[in-house]
């Protein structure tokens, strides 16, 4: 395997996050490796790496020519800046190839710490579209890494559009909501996927309700559990699309799963770059870890294919069946076939015809019987009673392949090495030269200390000096060519020999490891500029001219009638239909009051209609849910949109220098991201004009927002939506969960499926310290009410925000209305975010 990387070629990027994952992926052919920088990255599950533990992997890869990207993947809240700027100049003294990020003012103020740093937006950013690429020009990523929804043909419309690199994940766990816009652990208990503590919601089992009647789904219950992906068999299609980094998931796997993943998607890379068919190498990554592969969503949708619902959990491969069930042994005992050679220690899996999984345990004696027959005992706690004849038996561990795997970084005869070229010349009386080159073109020349003598016997030669000056066997170095230019018979110690090729060895280390230094700002001038309160202060609520508005957003057109002669400020329409909006916004106007369309959550290339369709029902606002959108907008009104743009949750704001940057781009309004509790959101107020903000305070909270679509997959036969026979506008669908909870689901103008949660959220006992706190414009969010429910939730607010009434009435009536009751949400939530790292032993 070549292991250096021609300019211009794709990377193979590996996922790590411990020594050994680190070791795992660069002796396995990587290019590249992300690390989760300490205490603020999006895997909050893992253990934090110490800035020496860091440093020693930064070493090690640089070393031998991989670069190394440094997660910082999440959003930031106000107060944690001081904790960032203490950690970031740590952080950058180690020399990081690249910093990836999610949080737009974490952008804002790493590029003014340090001009020269390489940024990678994060697939945590959501970009799905060139619009927003060139909407976050001025603060000049190198790298976005795309949504996993980004399909092939959409990939080659963003690429004609930038010059920037883009980077995409070709293998491994594949998130049902898109990076970035997942509220489910949120909504579970605080625990935010855009501040790395995802639950996992998507992988646990849901029931399909259907019009208020359970739908029999037989053994499917994971209806919202993709299958990992599996990109192998594209690596040639993706490279042809010029994308810039092939990325693997996987930080929280074991090394095993490094190195299988990283060596089978660099061999495949390099096939692809030299013409040759791409290997089949499924089985092997299968056992690896695998709940299933398919291509995810490069192949666009495929509603039938992306969720199988009935596992949820690593599977591995399938190897035979169950032949007999053997009873009165001592141990647990089964024949079964195999294709694939079984071993003591093997873990297996039984599955029944439909899939169900009905067990498994680890082999613990087996016995041969023929080529493919094995007899095979258990321990004494495996569940026989369970296992059929002619259950699947599925291979998912091999004690003896990961053996084999972890020699790939602890044999040190399968260490990756570098090629180096040497030249030796000498001539009598002078001392003996060694020129060393190597694969990132530095060069390096030594002499020995003592001049050439003329040998009386044993002269130097080629090969022995080749023998002597590669014995590199303890460095990560190897002779490539060598050449040896000796003028007469020549002799010199063959201590100074050692010496020689020592030296060159360090010398050659030391321009590998070379960090050049960074222009830093001061970080007190840093923290004054960027992070100083602003200077008014909020008037008293009394004295204040600007009166408290309700705005309220609604789902459905006979919600509008609900509205009639209250006092609201503007009516936001969110409706399944582009067809609606026109005659929507006539009745709005009609009744007094200003409307606002609010844009799907995300945009890809060519999904421009809706924009276009908003744009043409002329509304008074619209609310931007995706950067893209504010783009698009922005050029298509160079001189300033008809309508006032406001932003939307989805952007994720939650610390003024996001606030800002968002605001410079043409907002006239923000609504806080709903990660933000009451103590975080008063920390940002500190910072943010209230009147800037939207502070939504009842809704049903938007989880999972999925390209997934619960529809089509369960109740159709259709692929997408050409051919699904749209069951979204004939049936009302819920997921309902363990506890019994219901969710709602909806499909948006773009076929994307949005699950909400059953139990409405309120913040109406924090409205009064709101409006002590400047902030004005408040939201109500509907979803399936009556209009009759709707007008007496709003009236209820109305009695809070503008008549002054206590909000404990509201909360009580409030909550009688609601199916599963009214919780307060994460507004309410007095922590912080609990730390869920694991402890070092």
């Amino acid at each position: 395997m070549n292991h250096s990387r021609p300019e211009g070629t794709p990377e193979i990027l590996a996922p790590v996050g411990d020594w050994e994952m680190c070791q795992a992926a660069v002796h396995n052919g990587a290019h590249a490796v992300y690390i989760g920088a300490p205490h603020f990255n999006a895997r909050g599950r893992t253990i934090d790496l110490t800035f020496e533990e860091l440093e020693k992997m930064i070493r090690f890869c640089h070393l031998y020519g991989v670069k190394v990207f440094i997660a910082l993947n999440i959003l930031i809240f106000q107060d944690e800046f001081k904790k960032v700027l203490e950690l970031l100049p740590q952080l950058l003294r180690l020399g990081p190839d690249a910093i990836i990020v999610q949080d737009l003012g974490l952008a804002r103020f790493i590029r003014k710490l340090a001009p020269q740093q390489v940024l990678h937006a994060s697939t945590q950013m959501t970009v799905t579209n060139h619009e927003a690429i060139t909407l976050l020009e001025d603060l000049n990523f190198q790298r976005f890494v795309l949504g996993r929804e980004v399909a092939l043909p959409e990939m080659a419309i963003i690429k004609e559009h930038t010059e920037r690199e883009l980077e995409v994940f070709v293998h491994g766990a594949l998130c049902v909501a898109y990076s970035g816009q997942c509220l489910t652990s949120e909504n579970v208990g605080g625990r935010s996927a855009n501040r790395g503590q995802c639950a996992q919601s998507c992988r646990l089992p849901y029931q399909l309700i259907v019009d208020d009647q359970k739908k029999e789904m037989g053994s499917r219950q994971y209806l919202v559990s993709p299958k990992d992906l599996y990109g192998l068999p594209e690596i040639p299609e993706l490279l042809a699309l010029g994308i810039d980094s092939f990325k693997i998931e996987g930080r929280l796997k074991a090394p095993e799963y490094v190195a299988t993943t990283t060596r089978n998607y660099r061999q495949a890379l390099d096939e692809a770059l030299a013409k040759h068919k791409i290997h089949d190498a499924r089985q092997e990554l299968e056992l690896a870890f695998s709940r299933d592969f398919f291509s995810g969503w490069l192949h666009s949708v495929n509603h039938q294919t992306l969720v199988d619902g009935r596992f949820s959990a690593h599977r591995g491969f399938q190897v035979g069946s169950v032949e007999k069930i053997i009873k009165g042994k001592k141990f647990p005992s089964l024949e079964i076939t195999s294709d694939w050679e079984l071993n003591t220690g093997d873990s297996l899996l039984f599955v029944q015809a439909d899939l169900q999984e009905q067990g498994g345990g680890k082999i613990y004696q087996i016995e041969t019987k023929n080529k493919n027959l094995y007899r095979i005992a258990f321990a004494g706690n495996f569940p026989l009673n369970k296992i059929q004849v002619g259950n699947s038996v599925y291979l998912n561990r091999s004690p003896k392949r990961d053996k084999q795997e972890q020699l790939s970084w602890k044999d040190r005869q399968q260490w990756k090495r570098i090629p180096l070229d040497f030249v030796v010349t000498g001539k009598l009386g002078q001392p003996l030269n060694l020129e060393v080159s190597d694969d990132q073109n530095h060069r390096i020349s030594v002499s020995s200390k003592s001049p050439l003598q003329e040998a009386s016997q044993a002269p130097l030669n080629t090969a022995q000096l080749k023998k002597d000056l590669g014995a590199l066997g303890g460095t990560c170095f190897k002779i490539d060519r060598f050449e040896c230019h000796l003028q007469g018979d020549l002799f010199l110690f063959n201590k100074e020999v050692k010496q020689l090729r020592q030296e060159a060895v360090k010398q050659l280390e030391e321009k590998r490891l070379f960090i050049a230094p960074q222009m830093l700002m001061d970080p007190q001038q840093l923290s004054r500029e960027l992070l100083e309160s602003r200077d008014h202060q909020v008037p008293p609520v009394e004295s204040d001219s600007v009166a408290p508005t309700l705005h309220v957003l609604i789902r459905h057109v006979s919600q509008i009638k609900a509205l009639e002669g209250l006092e609201l400020g503007t009516v936001y329409l969110d409706l399944e239909h582009g067809s609606e909006y026109k005659p929507a916004v006539t009745q709005l106007h009609e009744l007094g009051f200003q409307a606002g369309i609010a844009t799907t959550r995300i945009l890809k290339p060519k999904e421009y209609k809706h924009l276009r369709v908003i744009k043409n029902a002329q509304p008074d606002k619209v609310l931007i849910r995706n950067l893209g959108a504010l783009q698009y907008y922005r050029q298509e009104f160079p001189q300033g949109a008809p309508f006032e743009l406001l932003g939307d949750f989805s952007l994720n704001v939650t610390n003024s220098l996001t606030a800002e940057y968002l605001l410079s781009k043409g907002l006239q309004r923000l609504c806080p991201s709903y990660d933000l509790n009451k103590k975080q959101l008063d920390a940002l107020l500190v910072h943010v004009d209230g009147k800037q903000l939207e502070v939504t305070v009842h809704q049903y909270i938007p989880s999972f927002h999925m390209e997934h679509c619960v529809f089509a997959a369960f109740l159709s036969k259709g692929t997408s939506y050409r051919d699904c026979g749209m069951p979204c506008e004939k049936f009302k669908v819920e997921l309902q969960d363990e506890q019994g909870v219901r969710h709602p689901v909806k499909a948006d103008q773009e076929c994307r499926n949005t699950m909400y949660s059953g139990v409405a959220q309120s913040a109406a006992g924090l409205i009064p310290s709101f409006l002590q706190q400047g902030i004005r414009n408040f939201r109500i969010e509907a979803l399936y009410e009556s209009p009759e429910v709707l007008r007496q939730k709003i009236l209820a607010y109305l009695e809070v925000i503008q008549g002054g009434q206590p909000p404990q009435k509201l909360f009580h009536s409030l909550g009688l209305m609601e199916k599963y009751g009214l919780g307060e949400g994460q507004l309410h939530r007095s922590h912080d975010y609990k730390d869920r790292k694991k402890q070092r032993k």
